[in-house]
């Protein structure tokens, strides 16, 4: 006897189609490290700190520190047709930035990232206030960056880390920058810096900081370093192999059915 296959059956199979599709894009999805990093700090101009757990981004009356680091090389091997999105994410165990923004700029001159221990280090074999790699000058003392293309960072939510209650991630979009080739080349071929004094002048009194867990950090997991994520547009072979295996499944339950 043959029955007739009934509505439940086929909005069921048309559901399950659609969730296994949205599966097979948001699986395409990488986080990948951020591995070169380290900061400079203008109150002590010619010190290294390129194996400091920190990342710095201080900006108060009398001195400033800013962050570098490059991007992950595996970025690079996608064409920015392919991307969909890119985030670069920054964790602070307390967040001391109050109303104040923390940017993202592409670096105009590259860096050396230097072994410079968390107390700084002189003389310098990496970035300082004054030079890229310790020995030449910036041509601008404080790194060389493109200023009229930052991203400015957004402010997770707090205690996203039980152990940090005023713990969050800064998440910085940088999908715009890897689009337009102009930033796109500054991002690949010298890095990024983050900084807290891009077009904010300094507070009246005290000082707005963060000291981000950097890739050298000791005290964190792998969860809190720096890091990017980026999503890919899903490569045509893969969707037909999804909408393959799925019509292999449509047609297997309608062979099931015309037995029964």
């Amino acid at each position: 006897m043959r029955l007739k296959r009934n509505k439940s059956d086929m909005s069921n199979t048309k559901y399950y189609i659609i969730a296994c599709m949205l599966a097979a894009q948001a699986a395409l999805a990488d986080t990948y490290q951020i591995s070169t990093d380290t900061y400079i700090d203008s109150a002590n101009p010619t010190k290294n700190y390129g194996l400091s757990g920190s990342d710095k981004v201080v900006v108060n009356s009398s001195s400033v520190c800013r962050t570098l680091f490059d991007l992950p090389a595996t970025l690079w091997s996608h064409s920015p047709s392919d991307i969909v999105s890119a985030t670069v994410s920054f964790y602070v165990w307390a967040d001391n930035t109050a109303t104040y923004n923390v940017s993202l700029c592409p670096l105009t001159t590259g860096f050396t990232a230097g072994t410079g221990a968390s107390s700084g280090t002189t003389p310098a074999n990496g970035a300082t206030w004054l030079t890229y790699d310790g020995i030449n000058l910036w041509t601008t003392a404080g790194g060389d960056f493109d200023s009229a293309n930052s991203v400015v960072g957004t402010k997770g939510s707090l205690g996203i880390n039980p152990g940090d209650p005023n713990g969050r991630f800064f998440t910085f979009d940088i999908t715009s920058l890897l689009t337009n080739p102009t930033t796109e080349a500054e991002l690949q071929d010298y890095g990024a810096m983050l900084s807290i004094d891009v077009g904010q002048a300094p507070p009246a009194t005290g000082q707005r900081y963060d000291s981000f867990t950097s890739a050298n950090s000791t005290t964190y997991t792998t969860p809190y370093l720096p890091s990017l994520e980026v999503t890919l547009v899903p490569e045509p072979t893969s969707l037909i192999l999804v909408l393959v295996g799925l019509g292999a499944i449509t047609g297997f339950r309608k062979r099931r059915n015309a037995r029964c």
